[in-house]
């Protein structure tokens, strides 16, 4: 089974991690990582019978971080290649406006915790 597409507000928080780890892709034992994985599998967006039993593990969480460099004109390294419609959306929207990203996040965080 593979896992459904990744939301909006999924990958706002992707791209937030991928901001405040210094546009480096950190590796899927990295205590933020291993959190996000855990804040991604705690949304409801997905039921969990569309749920493979990796969905949205550390190592997705990395990378999807990795599509993010492929954007990133500021990066050093090549990134995926394989980004979604919704990576490039949000990272039209955000790149360039890492406060409204970060209020963007942790209205998505807030939601979750609710």
């Amino acid at each position: 089974m593979r896992s459904p597409s990744w939301t909006r507000d999924e990958v706002i928080l992707a791209l937030d991690l991928y901001f405040r780890k210094g546009r480096r892709i950190p590796v899927p034992s990295d205590p933020d990582v291993i959190e996000l994985s855990r804040l991604l599998n705690a949304m409801t967006t997905h039921p969990q019978n569309v749920r493979p039993p990796k969905f949205r593990n550390p190592s997705g969480v990395v990378l999807k971080l990795a599509n993010f460099r492929a954007l990133d004109p500021e990066s050093e390294g090549t990134g995926m290649t394989s980004i979604g419609r919704m990576d490039r959306v949000v990272w039209d929207e955000f790149a360039n406006d890492l406060h409204k990203l970060q209020q963007a996040a942790y209205l998505v965080r807030r939601s979750i915790q609710d």
